[in-house]
């Protein structure tokens, strides 16, 4: 009789260690590889200008600094072979120690260090924006954020304006325009 309860004492426990370990199995196959975590992805860039749903291709940049100004800076997007910035253009400036490296709110105003960016489309000016308070005639966006990143002098940067909105009806076309900008290379000092 104590043998027969023996064997069915262990009976009882090996059947439970084999259901915990089908039951480890099950858990074990029904995960997916998407649990291991894995490094951010870096920010594809598509090297283009979308106004108004539109892509545009950026065929090169340009830019000029001028010193003496307290390190303005210049960048030209063409977007035309002819590289005319008052037909087929986006130009942006800024301040390289206020608007480099840095998040840019395109809705604020600036009173000593004003970013502006200008748009040129098939010859017409949509919009240009300046960050001057309103008094100076500024013109800010309705909403967007605009990132540079980089070095002008001779590293790779990157551009990127998101949820770009703007009218501009003084110095502009009048109509609202939304703008987007996804660039990454080195821009060429002019």
């Amino acid at each position: 009789m104590r043998t027969n309860k023996f064997f069915a004492s262990m009976a009882t426990k090996a059947l439970a260690l084999a259901a915990a370990v089908m039951m480890s199995m099950a858990f074990t196959a029904c995960s997916s590889n998407d649990d291991t975590p894995t490094t951010p992805q870096e920010p594809t860039f598509t090297n283009t200008v979308t106004i108004d749903g539109e892509k545009v291709h950026v065929l090169s940049v340009e830019y000029k600094k001028y010193e003496m100004y307290g390190e303005i800076f210049t960048l030209y997007l063409y977007l035309s072979e002819n590289k005319n910035k008052d037909k087929d253009c986006v130009e942006i400036k800024g301040y390289t120690a206020k608007h480099l490296n840095k998040d840019i709110d395109l809705t604020k105003v600036e009173n000593t260090t004003p970013w502006q960016i200008i748009c040129f489309l098939r010859g017409k000016k949509l919009f240009d924006a300046y960050s001057m308070p309103p008094s100076a005639q500024g013109l800010v966006f309705g909403s967007g954020k605009l990132r540079i990143d980089g070095n002008l002098n001779d590293d790779e940067i990157t551009i990127r304006l998101t949820n770009g909105k703007i009218t501009d009806a003084d110095y502009g076309d009048g109509k609202e325009h939304t703008v987007s900008i996804s660039w990454k290379g080195k821009a060429k000092k002019i």
